[in-house]
């Protein structure tokens, strides 16, 4: 995934306050959040991925770890449309989960 301002945006955009008519699985929604947010940050990827300075103890985290929960656990972004009503929140939320995806697919035909 690139890691962009245009990425920390769909991130940032989905903190908004959420209730339980929104998403019947909030927790997964945080670790969703938490993910975008890793794969949207450079200086946390070289803090924690890279030189493996973790912030407390037993935390551990990893590249692989986030895409995971995010394509398998969450399918935020296999499949925006069906995580809306699980752990995204609105149509917004799947419009900036598509566009992510397609962002993505057009920097590794880039390469």
């Amino acid at each position: 995934m690139a890691h962009s301002a245009h990425g920390v945006a769909h991130v940032e955009g989905m903190e908004q306050a959420v209730n339980r008519a929104q998403v019947t699985l909030p927790q997964m929604r945080v670790e969703a959040i938490s993910a975008l947010r890793a794969l949207s940050d450079p200086e946390y990827q070289q803090q924690v991925w890279i030189d493996r300075t973790y912030s407390k103890a037993n935390f551990y985290d990893d590249f692989t770890l986030n895409v995971n929960l995010l394509y398998d656990d969450t399918t935020v972004l296999a499949g925006p449309e069906a995580a809306l009503g699980y752990t995204l929140a609105s149509q917004a939320e799947v419009t900036a989960m598509e566009a992510r995806i397609r962002c993505s697919a057009a920097d590794r035909v880039q390469r």
